[in-house]
Parts: structure tokens; C-alpha cells; sequence
């Protein structure tokens, strides 16, 4: 998504369609951020928001002077942070500390129900849809309230987005394999919704214990590496080469790896079930203050 520049023309086309008023931009950049945030790195979507926030902001301080424009251009900056963070909620591929618990949760509870995709954004989605509205409120409406008379003027939001072009091949490509995984990990498992019960197809198969999120998504890349790519001859070759190889955060990935190894040593030598027998002070105390106790704990340990 981001060689090609889909995520880009995926950004643009949502911003550059919402209202002129500052409170409507600002939602319509976290709408994008969180949407974005759900499948890519919150980084990266906070890096490729940020640059076409500042020319909006620059825009605005052109026209109406920067006091005047000041408290939209700090609810448009912390907006594009908020919403990569609360968008990568909603998937348990959206941040990497979403698949260290999934992980976690397996090996210490390797008896209990699994937390499928599907299960997991049945869950999550809802949760980042009320945590965007609020903050977008909160930012908007409270502590940064902006004049909602100024007119914004999207001609910089539109001229980039025409800078793109037509879809290319490579992204409608990419959309379709994109789209495709990401339906394959929603009902790869039974989701429970209530009283209504969606089969997964993964049910298809006799041994459907074989098949978890991680075959997806190794499916998926092997199709990427496949699939030919028609663009400039410096392009040539497949969607993804391997040279993306280099790109890929190997010292993120030993780390997490030395993370699940750690907490697996935990659960083998007992010292899960000694730090969980030192709550037991917390038995009929309010969920939310047994959060905070082992939050607060866990926070002075580690400083």
C-alpha cells in the first residue's frame, strides 16, 4: 500500500470530500487516520497525514492570520496523532502490542476460547468509533473550539489527490488482495454475535486447527511477490520484490520474539501464577480499580 501510494489516494479521497468548516476537517482526518491506522503501521499513518495537515494549516494562517487559526491547527495536529492510536484498536494487526497480548493470551490460557479477527473487531470496532467521536469533541468543542465561520478552502487537498492520477493497476491489485485477506481473517473463525452464529470457513477444511490468521497472511504476501506489476520500466517486476526484505523492522520482531519467549517462561515456572496470587487482595473490588491497581504496579515495576 505504501510503494504504490494507495494509502495515500485512500487519506485523500476521504479528507477531500468532507465540509469546509474546521470542526468537519478535523473529523475527517481522524475518520482517515483511524480507518488507515487499522491495517497499516500507526507511524506510517501519522507521517503521511501529518505532511497534508501542515499545507492545510499553512493555508488557513494565510488567509486568516494564525491567531486566528490557532486552536484549529493544534485540534488538527493532535488529531492525526489520536486517531492512528485509536484506530490500531480496532484490529489486532493495527499496532503490534494488539498481537503481543493475542499471543500472550494464547500460551496463558491455551484451554479458552480464542479471540478470533472477527471476534476481535466485534469487540475493539465499536470501542474506536466512541473514542474518535469523543476525542473529536473533546478537541473541537472543549478545548480547542474554532470558529466554524471560517471557510476552508480544499483546493490543496484536492490538488494532491489529482497529483495521483487514475487508479493504477498496482493499487487496484493491491486493493483487491487487500480486501480479499482482509475478509479471509474476519470469518476465518465462528464469530458469536449475540444470538446469531456466522460459520468460519476455515470449518471447510478437516483439519481447520492447521489454519490460523498467520496462513492469511503469508498467502497474501506470496500472491504480492507473484502478481506482476505494469508500471515504469524502473518498476518491473512484481508488486512486492525482494528487496522489501531490507525494509521490514527485524529488531522490532526479535524483540517480540524474545517477548513471547519470556512470558512463555513465565507460565512454565510458576511466576504468573505467583504475581496473580499476590491480587488476591483485590477479590470484590471494583473491575476498574483492579485495573488501576495492576496497571499502577506493573508501571512502578518497570521504572
Amino acid at each position: 500500500m505504501e510503494k504504490w501510494n494507495l494509502h495515500k489516494r485512500i487519506a485523500l479521497g476521504l479528507v477531500s470530500r468532507f465540509g469546509k468548516s474546521p470542526s468537519t476537517i478535523v473529523l475527517s482526518f481522524m475518520i482517515a487516520g483511524g480507518a488507515l491506522s487499522m491495517w497499516i503501521s500507526n507511524t506510517a499513518t501519522a507521517v503521511m497525514l501529518l505532511p497534508i495537515g501542515l499545507a492545510i494549516v499553512s493555508k488557513m494562517e494565510e488567509e486568516h492570520g494564525s491567531a486566528a487559526t490557532s486552536n484549529f491547527s493544534k485540534a488538527l495536529m493532535l488529531s492525526i496523532a489520536y486517531a492512528a492510536s485509536i484506530g490500531g484498536v480496532a484490529t489486532y494487526i493495527g499496532t503490534p502490542p494488539n498481537l503481543v497480548f493475542q499471543r500472550i493470551y494464547t500460551q496463558t490460557f491455551p484451554n479458552a476460547p480464542t479471540v478470533g479477527f472477527g471476534q476481535w473487531i466485534i469487540y475493539f470496532l465499536p470501542l474506536a468509533i466512541v473514542l474518535t467521536v469523543f476525542v473529536w469533541w473533546l478537541l473541537t468543542k472543549v478545548i480547542f473550539k474554532s470558529d466554524d465561520k471560517f471557510q476552508i478552502d480544499r483546493s490543496v487537498m484536492k490538488k494532491e489527490y489529482a497529483e495521483l492520477g487514475k487508479i493504477k493497476y498496482e493499487e487496484k491489485t493491491i486493493l483487491t488482495v487487500f480486501a480479499s485477506t482482509a475478509l479471509l481473517w474476519i470469518f476465518r473463525e465462528d464469530i458469536k454475535a449475540g444470538f446469531v452464529m456466522i460459520p468460519g470457513w476455515s470449518n471447510l477444511f478437516p483439519s481447520a486447527s492447521f489454519i490460523d490468521d498467520g496462513t492469511v497472511s503469508i498467502f497474501a504476501a506470496l500472491l504480492l511477490f507473484i502478481l506482476p506489476a505494469k508500471k515504469a520500466v524502473e518498476e518491473k517486476g512484481t508488486i512486492i520484490d525482494a528487496w522489501i526484505i531490507r525494509d521490514i523492522p527485524w529488531d522490532v520482531i526479535l524483540l517480540f520474539g524474545g517477548g513471547f519467549a519470556l512470558a512463555e517462561g513465565f507460565v512454565k515456572s510458576g511466576l504468573s501464577t505467583q504475581i496473580g496470587k499476590s491480587f488476591d487482595f483485590a477479590q470484590g473490588m471494583p473491575i476498574i480499580v483492579v485495573i488501576f491497581a495492576i496497571c499502577d504496579s506493573l508501571h512502578s515495576l518497570l521504572n
